[in-house]
């Protein structure tokens, strides 16, 4: 139909509504104002619709399923595509595993320094004494 920014003003209509109008004012047999005050459009408007329309610029055309159905469906993926996404994929497991061996080694040389840093404390304190 039309969208509207602000309550009561009309920005802009779309084209499966302009072409429903102009087939409601040519399939009646009615004036064009009455249509327009109905609507709450100003008459003018849908004069130029009409002209618009009977040029061939004012067309609508409903998509089809087949349409909607192509939007839909992945795109085409070539086989020097799919070879590249296979090879990353196999990087990607690559550089994970060297994170988790990283994280772990961490975790280990972590654990030895707390050990170190205890036990070197426990003999200097017996040591000491």
């Amino acid at each position: 139909m039309a969208e509207t920014q602000y309550e009561d003003k009309i920005l802009e209509f779309t084209k499966e509504f302009q072409v429903k109008v102009v087939e409601l004012t040519d399939g009646l047999n009615v004036q064009v104002t009455n249509i327009a005050d109905i609507l709450g459009l100003n008459p003018m408007t849908i004069h130029r619709w009409r002209q618009e329309h009977k040029e061939g610029n004012l067309v609508y055309k409903p998509l089809n399923d087949a349409c909607i159905q192509a939007e839909k469906r992945e795109p085409y993926i070539t086989k020097k595509e799919l070879s590249e996404i296979k090879r990353l994929k196999c990087k990607n497991l690559q550089l994970q595993n060297e994170v988790d061996i990283l994280k772990n080694w961490q975790g280990q040389l972590s654990e030895y320094c707390q050990r170190s840093a205890s036990s070197e404390s426990s003999e200097s304190l017996t040591s000491y004494f």
